[in-house]
């Protein structure tokens, strides 16, 4: 065996201009009818130990590039660019020189029909499949929109339901030494009158609730609280969804009318939602979300604690025992709603600012599915 050696060759590039976003052309239209070929099939099977192999499949993964090229005239353009090394005899040569103009046409043939085919999957993109996603994406929203409507018409809201816009009573702040250049901040709570009021709509809605387990029994909390928000937008004024304060955020809130004159409304009332299981879900709504984020207007409160206990009394006193050992409870009273006892807890990270929070339990039982629950619900052996 002898050493080999190599022999000089001059590499000669062809570039076709690249007119549109060049970027397209780094996808492969998986669309195609399996008639197009990558520009490099013809390197075939590769034995990963062989060299020869090794520099053939690494030369062909360069065989078209994309980049930008000078032309002649001194444009800049993007280029498709292939190229064909010869030796000094091949490019003396006429049959060397014909059969490098035939590889570049073939070339140029083999990707014209791969750009043919990303430009139709493109069309046929834009043109077929985006308008039947966008088709199906607006007829599955327009479904649950009309589910949502169809629940809510479920509630009724008679005409009598609806509310005066809720009031709010200034609290004045205990006496203080008067300091020049320090403001000491209006206090404001929901009037009396209006808290009641939203707590009889918000027993009104329930009762909607509790006649149809079946339709609610399988929502979150925060599609719950899109429907009570609805219905307290059709009878309350200034109802909201979500409101964020103290760094977190309360599912409803309701602003009063406008106030003193120089100052907006404000936000007197706030409401939390929570399917209730065990003592952890009612210390997080009371403690770590009320109390958390309640505006320092609005003392006035309500957690709707959603039961799916099949013993609905059980569920009520351990939710009132639970409600009562969390940290700043100082005691309660009937509420305007039979059930609905109102509880006072004093916040002592607000200057011991005392905030109610009507405890609202609703009744969602679940739903027998299976044969043995139905006969179970039945009393049935």
């Amino acid at each position: 065996m002898a050493p080999g050696r190599r022999i000089p060759t001059t590499r000669v590039y062809y570039d076709i201009e690249v007119r549109g976003d060049d970027s397209i052309l780094e996808y492969w239209p998986d669309e195609n009818d399996g008639a197009l070929q990558p520009v490099n099939e013809d390197v075939g099977n590769i034995d990963p130990a062989s060299d020869d192999d090794a520099r053939r499949y690494f030369a062909s993964i360069d065989r078209w590039t994309c980049a930008p090229v000078t032309t002649p005239t001194g444009t800049h353009v993007v280029a498709l660019t292939t190229w064909d090394d010869l030796t000094a005899e091949e490019l003396g040569d006429p049959a060397a020189r014909q059969r490098t103009t035939d590889l570049f046409n073939q070339r140029r043939a083999d990707a014209e029909r791969i750009v043919i085919a990303i430009a139709a999957q493109m069309a046929n993109f834009f043109e077929v499949t985006l308008p039947e996603i966008l088709r199906e994406r607006a007829t599955a929203r327009l479904t649950h929109l009309n589910n949502v409507n169809a629940l809510f018409s479920t509630l009724g809201l008679p005409s009598e339901w609806k509310l005066a816009v809720p009031e709010a009573d200034e609290l004045p702040d205990p006496p203080v030494v008067e300091i020049e250049g320090i403001a000491i901040p209006v206090r404001w709570r929901l009037e009396p009158t209006s808290y009641a009021d939203i707590q009889h709509t918000i027993r009104a809605w329930a009762d909607k609730l509790e006649d149809h387990p079946e339709a609610f029994t399988g929502l979150a909390e925060d599609r719950i609280s899109d429907l009570l928000c609805a219905t307290l937008h059709a009878t309350t004024s200034g109802a909201g969804r979500e409101i964020y304060s103290r760094g977190g955020k309360a599912d409803i809130r309701i602003q009063a009318n406008a106030l003193d004159e120089g100052k907006g409304p404000a936000s007197i009332f706030v409401l939390e939602s929570k399917w209730v299981g065990g003592k952890d879900d009612v210390e997080s709504a009371i403690e770590d979300q009320l109390m958390r984020y309640i505006p320092v207007a609005a003392t006035s409160t309500v957690f709707l604690a959603l039961s799916r206990n099949d013993s609905f009394a059980n569920a009520v006193s351990s939710i009132h025992t639970w409600a009562r050992g969390v940290p700043g409870y100082i005691g309660e009273i009937p509420g305007a709603v039979d059930g609905w006892p109102i509880f006072t807890y004093k916040i002592a990270e607000l200057d011991g600012l005392e905030m109610q929070v009507c405890i609202a339990t609703v009744a969602v039982p679940r739903i027998p599915s299976t044969r043995a629950e139905k006969k179970a619900a039945a009393g049935v052996d």
